[in-house]
């Protein structure tokens, strides 16, 4: 499978139910206290995989920060999966997930947070939004409770536009990856057959198909 789909802008315990969203939590405020401390707050949580705070950093309609979530929920179940397979086949069998021929997985992040700095930000009351040098992609801001929150629909990219099958296409690749973790170390089971069972079982949903 190739590279995440999220916007590229700064392609950088995982489990909490529910959805946070934008709130106005105290702990977390200094860290969105302006535009660009909420863009750095949320790749840094995307990057460290910590869902929670990602999911704090943005603000949207239940169905776009359902859809964040599900991605970033596959995001940590994926970290989880790749320690699993490290643990049991080492490095080497890490890379038989990474090529061409089965499940082609990727957590190569690409961290363009200190391209932060240089962004040019243009504030107009409680609205913010601007993008990094060499990029298209235009982020919005809202102010709420004293705490900047990126607009979901922003970081969503990719596909038809249809945000409850993105959604859905991620939570079941990422229960279709914590099935295939209890498989990993058991007596007959490579690195490379369970890469290919996994990318079989991965393309029917990949291709939409018996989606809810």
């Amino acid at each position: 499978m190739g590279k995440p789909i999220l916007s590229s802008v700064l392609l950088a315990a995982c489990l909490l139910p529910g959805l946070t969203g934008c709130g106005g939590k105290a702990k977390t405020a200094a860290g969105q206290a302006t535009p660009v401390a909420a863009v750095r707050k949320w790749a840094t949580c995307m990057l460290e995989f910590d869902k929670a705070g990602f999911m704090e950093s943005l603000t949207g309609s239940k169905t776009e920060l359902r859809a964040a979530e599900a991605f970033m929920d596959y995001l940590c179940t994926l970290k989880d999966f790749k320690d699993a397979v490290v643990k049991s086949y080492g490095e080497r069998g890490w890379r038989a997930f990474e090529q061409e021929g089965g499940a082609k997985l990727s957590l190569n992040l690409s961290d363009n947070r200190q391209q932060l700095d240089k962004a040019q930000w243009k504030v107009s009351g409680d609205s913010a939004e601007g993008s990094l040098p060499g990029e298209s992609k235009v982020l919005h801001l809202t102010r709420k409770s004293g705490r900047w929150c990126i607009h979901a629909k922003d970081i969503l990219t990719g596909g038809d536009g249809d945000l409850e099958k993105f959604a859905s296409t991620w939570s079941r690749l990422a229960a279709l990856l914590r099935e295939k973790k209890r498989r990993i170390g058991q007596p007959g089971v490579t690195a490379e057959s369970l890469d290919k069972e996994l990318g079989a079982n991965m393309l029917p949903i990949l291709l939409g198909r018996g989606q809810p």
